[in-house]
């Protein structure tokens, strides 16, 4: 279906507009079976590789775009549409189309947007592309090699030298990882030590190949793509970020420092930061926004982050620059900003307030938390506007307006932004208001105490994982050993090439093992910690329990009658919204029934005219045209009685159901008003 003419995209981009923000449409379209027909428009011959018609292009991309509206926006059958797609092969289809070598970029780039979105929040289809693996030519003469998918997603988002692939690969990425706390982790574990002996593009993991990119200060892109890939690997999983600040990048050297990732990016965005660096925008802000997106809800990076003093100093020049990005003032603000969240010592806190208030001053703060929020490329991103842009139109200089902000960080943003103006504004510590709204130690305890659980059985499956791999390799290199020995003994001409091929093979499997090793004792100290940390936890409270239980109960009291309240008032604001539907229902029976009654009064008298009229001239022919006439009006007079029956049923039925309606609001504003009257009873006896 691939070879069709203008009529075939004619067609797609009619379904497009049926599908478009129209769930009835979409779940019809599922529920006929269409979604399987779109196989076919995926079907491409060896020759397309190397040469795609303009005609099948456009087909191929409004095919796709078509899948994207089926698993994207407020569907709640999105999952079934996900899997309807992996049953009927089309996943497997975009996969290929997304990665593979087809002499299109445009069809590749929508390729990978629609993978993204065929893969985001479902775990099946997740699984699938996580295990996929692609064909890739080498060369003319049809030679190729298997390469695993995700891997080569990473090839195509740093290396790409179209920029419209690489924003989708960089969108693919971040709807893999979202809520995907076991690729997070995966990913992260890659982030392994640099071997000694350099390593092409190829044999590099997915963690150095982003460390690689992230460190490339004078390629702006690929260090904003690198930057954004490791932001969707550490976004909203503390344990993920706790984890990799515990990985070195660099194997240990005596008497050298740690090198850690949160380290090198705050290094690599003070030496971008420095006037005489010459760095781009796109570097600088793409560096602050993956080290917003770690310290967020982190409070071991903020603590690890504000142990360095230099650290905050360096932000705050920034944000005081009389002649300095926007852009990259305010990424810098929101940072200071989330380290004042999230800090859990209190002598930190008030650094950080002196610093907002008196260094920068609240006034020049919050505006330049703002300025961001004016420029045109937030406004685009706020809109989601830019997947929909035509990237390959655009002049180099227009690229950064659709670089700097994607819908997720908009959001992030603006959340932040909410959070720190209150904090700032607030006349009052967060420990004080807490203690006021009742926040109860021994609750918390309990939540810390059920997080470090989840961790330790994460950590130790882990743990596992990375006991089996080091055996493995240990037994590999030992093997190894024994060839390499043995080959020293073979004579021939060729012996020399064999034990060298042997000895590098072995060097490199070596530097795996160590690899391996490192972050096997990094991933069991952490576990250890974690440990003690439950332990203390658990102490404390059992110590607490006693003490705090009569709070403890007053307060889970609070709480539950809190959240019956909300769950009320929603209820309250549903009753509302059905009321007003079945009013405008109601209204719309009432209007036609006063039309059919009109149209029933209209008959009649044109009934009792054609009577009068037949009764003063009889035909002499009871099958004459004047009785037809009369049949057909007392007919139509009869379906028009019917109908105003109808009519007058579907009223009675739409203000009974106002009716009940009303009355489920009255009994739940009943509620709300007792549940109000409860709560205020129990804080004024606290």
């Amino acid at each position: 279906m691939a070879d069709g003419s203008i009529v075939v995209v004619d067609a797609l981009v009619l379904i497009q507009r049926l599908l478009e923000k129209n769930v009835s449409n979409q779940n019809y379209f599922r529920e006929m079976s269409c979604i399987k027909p779109l196989a076919s428009f995926f079907t491409i011959s060896p020759s397309d590789m190397w040469m795609l018609t303009d005609k099948k292009k456009d087909i191929i991309i409004a095919a796709l775009r078509v899948i994207s509206l089926l698993v994207t926006g407020t569907n709640p059958s999105l999952a079934q549409n996900q899997q309807s797609m992996n049953q009927n092969g089309i996943l497997t289809n975009v996969i290929n189309l997304a990665l593979s070598k087809l002499n299109s970029p445009e069809v590749r780039s929508q390729g990978l947007r629609t993978l993204g979105d065929l893969i985001k929040n479902h775990a099946d289809n997740r699984n699938v592309f996580s295990t996929a693996s692609v064909s890739v030519p080498t060369d003319i003469h049809g030679d190729h090699v298997t390469v695993p998918a995700i891997h080569r997603l990473v090839t195509v988002t740093l290396v790409s030298p179209h920029f419209s692939e690489r924003i989708a690969g960089v969108h693919t990425f971040q709807c893999y990882l979202h809520d995907n706390p076991e690729a997070q982790i995966a990913i992260a574990s890659t982030l392994t030590p640099q071997p000694d002996q350099e390593e092409n593009q190829e044999q590099m993991s997915i963690g150095r190949q982003l460390l690689s990119g992230l460190s490339e200060l004078n390629d702006p892109m690929k260090c904003w793509m690198s930057a954004c890939v490791l932001g969707a690997m550490l976004n909203d999983n503390v344990d993920c970020k706790d984890y990799v600040l515990g990985i070195s990048l660099f194997l240990p050297r005596p008497g050298a420092d740690s090198v850690t990732l949160l380290s090198h990016a705050v290094s690599l965005l003070a030496e971008a930061s420095q006037p005489s660096s010459g760095a781009s925008v796109v570097v600088r802000a793409g560096l602050a926004r993956l080290l917003c997106l770690w310290l967020h809800e982190s409070e071991t990076a903020v603590a690890t982050f504000l142990d360095t003093g230099t650290n905050l100093s360096f932000l705050v020049d920034i944000v005081i620059r009389p002649v300095e990005d926007v852009h990259v003032q305010g990424m810098c603000a929101l940072m200071i900003g989330i380290l004042y969240l999230y800090t859990a010592d209190e002598e930190h806190r008030k650094s950080l307030h002196s610093v907002i208030v008196h260094r920068v001053g609240v006034d020049k703060f919050i505006a330049r938390l703002d300025d961001p929020r004016k420029s045109n490329s937030f406004i685009l991103a706020e809109q989601d506007k830019i997947a929909s842009v035509d990237v390959h139109k655009l002049e180099e200089n227009q690229v950064v307006d659709y670089v700097l902000y994607d819908y997720e960080l908009v959001t992030f943003f603006k959340t932040v932004y909410d959070s720190i103006i209150r904090e700032v504004r607030s006349p009052k510590p967060r420990l004080e208001r807490r203690a006021e709204n009742g926040t109860d130690g021994a609750a918390a305890n309990r939540e810390e105490i059920e997080k470090y659980e989840r961790a330790m059985n994460r950590l130790t499956m882990e743990n596992l994982s990375l006991r089996d791999q080091v055996e493995l390799l240990q037994g590999e290199v030992e093997e190894m050993k024994k060839s390499t020995a043995g080959a020293g003994a073979v004579p021939g001409s060729d012996t020399g090439a064999q034990v060298k091929e042997l000895q590098d093979a072995l060097h490199k499997k070596e530097d795996d093992f160590l690899s391996l090793s490192t972050s096997y004792n990094q991933l069991e100290r952490l576990a250890n910690d974690r440990a003690d940390q439950l332990a203390a936890l658990k102490a404390k409270a059992s110590q607490n329990g006693s003490s705090s239980s009569a709070g403890g109960a007053e307060a889970e009291q609070v709480r539950r009658l809190s959240t019956q309240l909300s769950e009320l008032q929603e209820k309250c604001a549903q009753h509302e919204a059905r009321q007003r539907e079945l009013t405008a229902e109601a209204a719309a029976a009432r209007k036609e029934r006063d039309e059919a009654v009109a149209a029933r009064a209209q008959q009649e008298l044109e009934v009792q005219s054609l009577k009068q009229r037949l009764e003063s001239h009889p035909s002499p022919s009871p099958e004459g045209s004047a009785s037809k006439e009369v049949e057909q009006l007392r007919r139509k007079l009869r379906e028009a009685e019917l109908e105003k029956e109808m009519a007058m049923k579907d009223q009675d039925d739409a203000l009974m159901m106002l009716a009940d309606e009303e009355l489920q609001k009255t009994r739940a504003l009943e509620q709300v008003s007792v549940l109000k009257e409860e709560l205020l009873r129990l804080r004024s006896t606290k």
